[in-house]
């Protein structure tokens, strides 16, 4: 998963990829809101816009992987995150209770570019609902 914003529009985007156990992908999503949100919010939002998507599609076991270390990190309980953040960590770690399996993965962005291409697409994307829920069965 991954997250942007896009000052110019006063709005932020999200991507994410499903991938099965081969790497293949099975599902993808690129979702755009208004709002005003920071960058760490952003990729903290990411990990529950993610984990969110995997459950509706019925994903049960899942490794949330994406390439902000600070998010990462915080999910893992190795570091507090900053204070904007820590209401999103701390219900993306609850929510992690309804899943039969949840991992944390940290890339760099050269390993999460289709997330990353995602997010940027969604910038194109109409907002709020109306996503390009590239739910694809690939």
């Amino acid at each position: 998963m991954d997250g942007a914003v896009f000052s110019d529009l006063k709005a932020v985007g999200f991507g994410a990829i499903i991938r099965d156990e081969k790497g293949c992908v099975e599902a993808a999503l690129s979702k755009k809101f208004h709002a005003l949100l920071g960058a760490a919010k952003v990729e903290a939002k990411a990990a529950e816009m993610g984990l969110q998507f995997a459950k509706d599609i019925g994903v049960r076991d899942i490794i949330l992987e994406g390439d902000s270390l600070n998010v990462y990190r915080a999910l893992l309980g190795l570091s507090s995150p900053p204070p904007s953040v820590d209401a999103v960590i701390i219900g993306v770690q609850n929510a992690c209770s309804e899943f039969r399996y949840v991992g944390f993965s940290h890339t760099r962005r050269q390993g999460n570019r289709l997330a990353y291409l995602l997010t940027k697409y969604a910038k194109s994307v109409r907002p709020h609902g109306t996503q390009a829920h590239l739910g694809l069965k690939f």
